[in-house]
């Protein structure tokens, strides 16, 4: 055989290997893109790792400067509800109209804030609520919050609201005060959680529509 041709054959070869090999590394690429793009949802990566999500609404009143708490079972916190994944916009309302009974008009959308993960012991307190996604564990680890921050009026809330099914009563307390109020009146496990959706009411009142 002619060495100019035996090289077109090795040549060949080569571009058909570097071609098969190419198609497997295309392959694991789009895998590892579609799975950073999965997990890049921080509601579905929650989910992934056991975290069950959570909404955590802060009412605030800008003029009195603020927020709104209700009391469950003798302890003070903000409004929560749980997160379907179908439609975020839709969970924030049904929390809101099942919790305190208002309906969109009563308030304004400011900002959404993730607020992080806090792993819980307890298992009744984990009662399932699944996505229907892929889970990296069979049973939830703890909850992952993420916080929504609406604009409201303090007089406007005080003779529409409608206390949902658990709650007892409800409270505004100044914004500066509510740390405070906090420590003192709400679930110790629940305060780290608490401080840091505090701590971001400020910043949200900066995006307050004029």
């Amino acid at each position: 055989m002619h060495p100019l041709y035996q090289n077109v054959i090795i040549i060949k070869m080569n571009i058909d290997l570097f071609l098969n090999n190419l198609d497997v590394v295309i392959s694991v690429a789009t895998v590892i893109f579609a799975f950073y793009v999965f997990l890049r949802d921080p509601i579905r990566r929650w989910e992934f790792f056991g975290y069950l999500p959570r909404l955590i609404v802060v009412p605030i009143d800008v003029k009195s400067e603020e927020v709104l708490f209700t009391n469950s079972n003798g302890f003070w916190g903000f409004i929560q509800g749980g997160i379907t994944g179908t439609n975020f916009r839709s969970d924030i309302l049904d929390v809101i109209h099942r919790e305190i009974g208002l309906d969109s008009y009563h308030y304004k959308l400011l900002w959404t804030k993730i607020i992080g993960t806090k792993r819980i012991l307890s298992k009744w307190r984990l009662r399932e609520t699944h996505l229907g996604g892929i889970r990296l564990f069979k049973y939830p680890k703890g909850k992952g919050y993420v916080a929504i921050y609406v604009l409201i009026d303090k007089d406007d809330i005080s003779k529409n609201i409608k206390l949902g099914y658990g709650l007892e009563k409800f409270k505004f307390v100044e914004i500066d005060q509510a740390l405070k109020f906090l420590k003192e009146y709400s679930i110790v496990d629940k305060f780290e959680i608490y401080e840091k959706t505090i701590h971001n009411v400020k910043e949200a009142m900066k995006y307050i529509p004029i």
